[in-house]
């Protein structure tokens, strides 16, 4: 026969973890979603900012990109609120254009390029990713 030792099972606090991580994500979940949302009026503007002395890159933002700058504010970046979140356009406006870099790995998407751009007043920089954009053919 076999005694049950109550005070030394592990079975009530792994439980405890599972609910609480559970509710943990569906917490961010959410978080992200609401963040989404209030970025969704920059996917309406545009930045022109020089490059270098001949060229000039028009700056989108899309869905895809949104999601990565939230997924980095939500788990690493400090220095940068909510309100900064929907005004990227105006930041990107005011950082100073620091360097571009070639791509350092072989991507699937349509990246080409990276262009970074230093925020002296939050300290943090922007990395723009410069794509090409394909175009669906015409069929006569």
């Amino acid at each position: 026969m076999r005694l049950k030792d109550c005070y030394n099972c592990s079975r009530p606090n792994e439980l405890i973890k599972n609910v609480e991580e559970k509710h943990t994500k569906s917490a961010i979940a959410k978080r992200r979603e609401t963040l989404l949302q209030a970025m969704e009026t920059l996917l309406k503007k545009n930045v022109i900012r020089q490059v270098s002395g001949d060229k000039a890159i028009k700056i989108k933002f899309n869905k895809k990109g949104n999601g990565h700058i939230v997924d980095d504010y939500l788990n690493r970046i400090n220095g940068i609120s909510k309100k900064d979140l929907m005004s990227l356009d105006d930041g990107l406006r005011e950082a100073i254009f620091d360097h571009p870099s070639d791509l350092y790995k072989g991507r699937s998407d349509n990246i080409q390029y990276f262009y970074y751009f230093y925020d002296k007043k939050k300290k943090i920089y922007y990395n723009v990713a410069e794509s090409v954009e394909k175009h669906k053919k015409w069929e006569n």
